[in-house]
């Protein structure tokens, strides 16, 4: 992730495609995050994608995809 926002919202898809994981270290070391919204489409969260994350609160997980 690129940008200053400190709520994200991911979208279900990028360039038509859908997104279906979030990478690992995707969101690390972003100290001004608060909330995450993750769509439908993602079914895999990779290890360490939000670490360091000091001011993280809310993750939006849908409830279809939640385990």
């Amino acid at each position: 992730y690129y940008g200053l926002d400190t709520e994200i919202v991911i979208p279900s898809t990028i360039e038509e495609k859908p997104v279906t994981t979030i990478a690992s270290f995707a969101f690390s070391d972003l100290m001004d995050i608060t909330q995450i919204t993750i769509p439908d489409s993602v079914t895999n969260i990779e290890t360490w994608a939000v670490c360091n994350c000091w001011s993280l609160e809310t993750v939006v997980i849908p409830k279809t995809n939640a385990r």
